[in-house]
C-alpha cells in the first residue's frame, strides 16, 4: 500500500521535473540578447527609456545594461497599476494589433516631466513579434538599426519616412494620462 502511494505521488513529480528540464534546455543561452544590448550600450544614453516588447525579457536586458530604463519588467502588473491606458497600448503594440505604433511609442512612452521629459527612441524585440515588426516598418515611423539571430532594435524616427498610415488622433503631441516619475534619470541635452 505504501509503495503504491509512493509511486502515485512520485510519478507527477518526475513528469514535472522532465517538462521543466525540457523548458530550460529550450531557453536561450547566456549570450541571448548580448549583441543587441551591446549596440544599445553604445548608442543609447544612460537612463534612456527602451520599449521592450516582452516584459519577461527584462532580466536579461537589465543584466546587460542596468543603466537604461525599460517600459516593463519583472511583472507587467506594475505597468498596469501605474497606467492602464499605457498598458493597453503596450499589449496591443507587442501583439501586433496596433497598425501605426510609432506615434504612440513616440508620444506616450515617456519618463519625466516638463524639460526633463524624454520619450522612447528605441524598441528592443525578439523575433517573436512579426506583427509588430511589420506594422512598425510599414508605418514609416521606424528604422531597423540592429538585427541578429536573437533580437532586433528599431529606432523611432522624429518624422515619418515615406507614406504611412498614421491615425489623425496621433498627429499631434500627446502624453500618457499618468506621468511616470523617475527622478534618478539624468538630464539629457
Amino acid at each position: 500500500m505504501v509503495a503504491t502511494a509512493f509511486v502515485l505521488l512520485a510519478a507527477p513529480m518526475v513528469w514535472y521535473a522532465r517538462v521543466t528540464a525540457q523548458d530550460i534546455a529550450g531557453m536561450g543561452g547566456p549570450d541571448l540578447y548580448k549583441g543587441g544590448m551591446e549596440w544599445l550600450s553604445k548608442n543609447a544614453e544612460p537612463g534612456e527609456l527602451i520599449v521592450n516588447t516582452d516584459w519577461d525579457d527584462f532580466p536579461k536586458l537589465f543584466f546587460y545594461n542596468p543603466k537604461l530604463a525599460y517600459v516593463s519588467g519583472l511583472d507587467p502588473t506594475y505597468l498596469l497599476d501605474r497606467d492602464r491606458e499605457l498598458m493597453r497600448h503596450y499589449e496591443r503594440i507587442g501583439r501586433g494589433e496596433e497598425e501605426d505604433p510609432g506615434p504612440i511609442i513616440r508620444d506616450k512612452f515617456c519618463v519625466g516631466e516638463g524639460d526633463q521629459r524624454r520619450c522612447a527612441r528605441y524598441v528592443f524585440m525578439d523575433h517573436e513579434h512579426e506583427g509588430f515588426y511589420n506594422n512598425a516598418l510599414d508605418s514609416g515611423w521606424f528604422d531597423e538599426v540592429y538585427a541578429d539571430d536573437d533580437s532586433v532594435i528599431l529606432r523611432v524616427t522624429a518624422e515619418v519616412l515615406g507614406l504611412h498610415r498614421s491615425k489623425p488622433e496621433y498627429s499631434t503631441f500627446m502624453s500618457s494620462s499618468v506621468a511616470i516619475d523617475t527622478p534618478e534619470l539624468p538630464t539629457l541635452p
